[in-house]
Parts: structure tokens; C-alpha cells; sequence
């Protein structure tokens, strides 16, 4: 292991950085690891249906996906339905993505 390497996992620091958002990056990971691949799906599912701004989330994909970190990005892309990107990390590898998400109307 080089001495960059070392540093990064003393620091928990990702070793790998993957955008998901790359043409092909989803086609890539499922050919090379489908089990990562299923993982990753369930993240960006759940960030469409649930807040990722309460610690629930967090504890979710951890228990369900063994994913870490989950951040959502401030900016909400003004699209329908609306988009923000997402940052989570399984194993060393951290992963970005541009994530739809539900809008539930207020309750009265």
C-alpha cells in the first residue's frame, strides 16, 4: 500500500470517487460488482422517498445498504420533479448522484 493510500484510510478518507451521473458509470458497477451495484440502487431509491436531512436516513442505509455519509446537496435543481445531488460512501468508495425527489403535498 503507498504512502497516499495509508494517509487516506488514517484519515478516513475515500480511496475511490465515483459520479454516477458519467454515461455508463451505473452499466460499469453493475458489470463489476452487481452486489455494490444493488446497494447503490437501494441508496438513490430511498433518497427519493425520504428526507435525507434527518438523522432516520442515515440510520437506514446503514442498517439496509452499509452506506455511510449520506449528504444531500443545498441546491434543489429547479426541474419536475425537483433534483439535488447526492453523496454517500460504501466501503472506500464514495459515489455522488443527481437524485429525483418526492414532493408529498403540506399536510392540513
Amino acid at each position: 500500500m503507498n504512502a497516499l493510500a495509508i494517509l487516506a484510510v488514517a484519515l478516513n478518507v475515500p480511496t475511490q470517487v465515483v459520479n454516477l451521473d458519467q454515461p455508463g458509470a451505473m452499466e460499469a458497477l453493475k458489470a463489476a460488482n452487481p452486489d455494490r451495484h444493488k446497494r447503490v440502487e437501494g441508496v438513490i431509491q430511498a433518497a427519493y422517498s425520504m428526507n435525507c436531512g434527518v438523522p432516520e436516513f442515515e440510520q437506514f442505509l446503514r442498517a439496509k445498504y452499509e452506506a455511510t455519509k449520506p449528504v444531500c446537496g443545498p441546491i434543489v435543481k429547479t426541474s419536475y420533479p425537483p433534483q439535488r445531488i447526492l453523496h454517500f460512501q460504501i466501503g472506500e468508495t464514495s459515489y455522488s448522484k443527481t437524485v429525483q425527489f418526492e414532493v408529498k403535498p403540506p399536510k392540513r
